[in-house]
């Protein structure tokens, strides 16, 4: 009896090294894959960090409780990245990152916020506005009790929420969070900081999603305003910013206005040696009739000239096929074309004897 009790005592003895080494081995992989997670996550990597956060995240459900301090950092950073990859499964694991911070670090941490700001986004992209609005304003309440109510943390959690409010069609939110965002950036680093910038640019999307044009030409003029050159496109964005701009004018009717932002775009590196001038705007030339007999298709070839500022000029007909209203309805189109004029020694020139067919298809 007494080497059966020996016997069960080293069992357990045993038993209990092994469990202790096996959770040892685990918390070691934990760690392993945390900071292989952590490396790329701050490359915004996300895809390849994913497999490393998840096996992080499943291992510690296995060795922990989820109210074990050391299990809401892990489920944090797995809901952070699903949100990054607009996983809408991101919500468990953030809903579990939340709970584990108010049961051990109290309801006021800072470290909430973040967590409260990618649930948020993880409530959007599940398509509930109201459980994102809700966490979002805990959120801003926390950064604005602690850095204060014009602080770039409200700013920054503004305007990615804006972002996603937009992406997801609910415009009224977007605009008044990206706003309130772009009045930080705009008090706090300037009109020509690059953040700023980038704010009016995403507030002019906003609008011109939400079809309201006058509010995107705004904010696209805000974003060029915030440009080291603006008479000079010097980069992708730069570039993009203008060719909106110039898009928005000609909608407007309003072409003088739009010359700038070509001329800005013709003192690009990319337009330097192009020999002849890039099409910029194509305004749509359709006929439409109601009388099933009166359908009119055919082509029109025109010939032109494109002027210094990238406006069409000398419209001549040079070929027709189908009936002759469709000359009119070619010409009051071509007219609407705007183009990068051709640069020749750092200045915009002609371009004579262009040409150009106009095909119309019943119902195009």
């Amino acid at each position: 009896m007494k080497k059966t009790l020996i016997l069960i005592a080293l069992l357990a003895v045993n038993f209990d090294a092994t469990v202790k080494a096996q959770d040892q081995n685990e918390q070691a992989i934990i760690t392993n894959a945390a900071t292989k997670f952590l490396i790329l996550s701050s490359q915004e990597k996300w895809l390849e960090a994913k497999p490393f956060v998840q096996q992080a995240y499943e291992l510690g459900l296995t060795i922990y409780t989820v109210s074990d301090p050391q299990f809401g950092p892990i489920a944090y950073h797995y809901g952070a990245v699903q949100v990054a990859l607009r996983e809408a499964s991101s919500l468990l694991p953030l809903t579990q990152a939340k709970n584990n911070y108010q049961q051990n670090l109290g309801d006021n941490s800072l470290q909430l916020i973040p967590v409260l700001g990618d649930l948020a986004s993880a409530y959007m992209l599940a398509g509930n506005f109201d459980q994102a609005e809700k966490h979002l304003d805990r959120a801003i309440e926390l950064a604005s009790d602690e850095y204060g109510k014009n602080s770039t943390m409200i700013a920054n959690l503004s305007s990615r929420a804006g972002k996603e409010f937009s992406e997801a069609g609910n415009y009224t939110v977007a605009l008044e969070l990206q706003d309130q965002a772009h009045e930080i950036y705009l008090g706090v680093l300037g009109p020509k900081s690059p953040t700023t910038g980038e704010e009016a640019y995403q507030l002019s999307e906003s609008f011109r999603l939400n079809q309201n044009i006058y509010g995107q030409v705004t904010f696209l003029k805000k974003t060029v305003d915030s440009f080291d050159q603006p008479e000079k496109a010097k980069n992708e964005f730069e570039r993009t910013v203008h060719t909106k701009l110039v898009e928005a004018y000609q909608s407007l009717e309003k072409p003088k206005r739009a010359t700038k932002h070509v001329l800005a775009l013709a003192a690009s590196i990319a337009y330097q040696d192009k020999l002849e001038p890039t099409l910029l705007v194509k305004a749509n030339a359709t006929y439409r009739s109601r009388g099933e007999r009166t359908k009119l298709e055919g082509f029109v070839l025109l010939k032109f000239d494109v002027d210094s500022n990238g406006m069409v000029q000398n419209i001549n007909l040079l070929e027709l096929e189908g009936d002759r209203k469709l000359v009119k309805l070619a010409i009051g189109a071509l007219k609407d074309y705007r183009y990068i004029p051709v640069v020749r020694n750092n200045k915009t020139v002609k371009t004579k004897g262009l040409e150009t067919k106009i095909v119309f298809k019943w119902g195009a």
